[in-house]
């Protein structure tokens, strides 16, 4: 019977009570996973990012672990003088490309909702001359910003870690220096809470 039960191939089980995984194995890298019963019915799993997107819990900007900012998703803040107030766009190709301040004193904000059951880790935004920039948790309930880290623009900051809750958000400040200063996007990190 030993050597029948060594040598069958191909051997479908298909159990009516509980069943235990002795010695479960880590998986190496993406240790989020669920399992999941197929539409074959077969045993599956899916990632913690699948799992968040198949429940709802992802923006249209989110492509996988990453939220895209997009150059539209930044505005200006008021230290320019209420007269240079806005951002312009500027759509030509090479060093001129980007969102355009209209003041040197101007700062740009990006603002970015994380979604439910993330935390956002770290922060990239993309830029003409590797500004500073300095990330905020702030919620929309209160006037108090947190700083979760500094750094530059090009290079990923790894910031303190912010679960997603029902009231918070980032807010991504660029500061600009003079108005030929253009940021071209951005992204967000985030992984399972």
């Amino acid at each position: 019977m030993k050597w029948i039960g060594q040598h069958i191939w191909d051997y479908i089980s298909r159990f009516r009570n509980d069943v235990y995984f002795e010695n479960v194995e880590n998986g190496a890298t993406d240790t989020d996973k669920f399992l999941i019963i197929g539409a074959s019915g077969k045993l599956k799993y899916r990632t913690g990012i699948e799992m968040a997107s198949d429940i709802g819990a992802v923006t249209p900007n989110v492509y996988g672990s990453t939220i895209k900012l997009l150059p539209s998703d930044f505005v200006a803040n008021i230290d320019g003088g209420n007269t240079k107030f806005g951002v312009g766009y500027v759509d030509t190709a090479g060093s001129a490309y980007g969102m355009k301040v209209g003041s040197a004193d101007t700062e740009l904000f990006a603002f970015v909702s994380i979604p439910e059951g993330m935390k956002a880790t770290h922060v990239d935004v993309y830029d003409k001359d590797d500004l500073a920039i300095e990330v905020f948790e702030v919620q929309i309930n209160t006037t108090t910003m947190t700083s979760k880290g500094t750094g530059n623009c090009n290079t990923t900051l790894n910031i303190t870690d912010v679960n997603a809750t029902t009231t918070n958000f980032l807010a991504i400040k660029v500061t600009t220096t003079v108005t030929t200063n253009k940021v071209f996007g951005g992204k967000v990190t985030i992984a399972l809470q």
